[in-house]
């Protein structure tokens, strides 16, 4: 890939899912995550820093759609949801 242009969605979800793949491959390992993005690189054939940056940037997301969605009908200064 050329450096600095933009990545596709196609490429980008290639990224995720080949990193999903090592990564599921070798659950249980410690030393897992610099080796599985040293084998997308490898699989994929674009640099270690994209790698990197397409998955950092999944997590983040995947960590802010796990979130609770603010409800017009929860109080904020409420401990309970109103039903």
């Amino acid at each position: 890939m050329g450096r600095g242009k933009k990545l596709s969605d196609g490429a980008r979800d290639m990224i995720i899912r080949a990193y999903e793949f090592f990564l599921e491959d070798r659950s249980g390992d410690s030393e897992a995550a610099g080796r599985t993005r040293e084998m997308v690189v490898n699989c994929i054939g674009t640099s270690n820093s994209t790698v990197f940056r397409v998955w950092r940037d999944y997590q983040a997301q995947e960590a802010s759609n796990s979130l609770p969605m603010r409800s017009e009908e929860v109080d904020p200064r409420a401990t309970k949801m109103k039903m």
